[in-house]
């Protein structure tokens, strides 16, 4: 597979993940082109949104979207959550990405002594108000 093509912005693990994905059946010769289309790559790296970029050459038309997110998880691993929430939604649909809305008259009312309500609380919020 060869040395990091690019050390100046390429982590040697990115690298390496790039190397792995090559290796796999659909990705078969992936770490060339990466090496050879460097500029093109490098775009998607520096974008704020990796997710949604093109992928340079046939890759684009050639991986599945979930393939994709393996690629993205290779070069910008920080965008990996948020790409596969997008491939739920696209795949399953938004239900399976969107917390269920939480009533809690509702909740206050199933709750006895024996089965009490606990909050889990995050920073900011205040379940208090929607009691009252």
């Amino acid at each position: 597979a060869g040395s990091n093509p690019a050390p100046s912005w390429l982590s040697t693990k990115s690298w390496s993940e790039v190397v792995a994905l090559g290796a796999l059946p659909n990705f078969r010769g992936f770490d060339a082109s990466f090496a050879q289309s460097t500029k093109a790559f490098r775009k998607i790296y520096d974008s704020a949104e990796p997710d949604k970029e093109t992928l340079p050459g046939d890759w684009d038309k050639h991986l599945t979207p979930f393939q994709k997110i393996c690629f993205l998880r290779a070069l910008r691993p920080d965008r990996v959550t948020i790409a596969a929430i997008a491939f739920v939604a696209r795949e399953m649909g938004a239900a399976f990405v969107e917390p269920p809305v939480f009533d809690i008259a509702v909740s206050y009312e199933d709750s006895t002594k024996a089965s009490p309500l606990i909050f889990f609380l995050s920073p900011g919020s205040d379940p208090v108000n929607d009691m009252l």
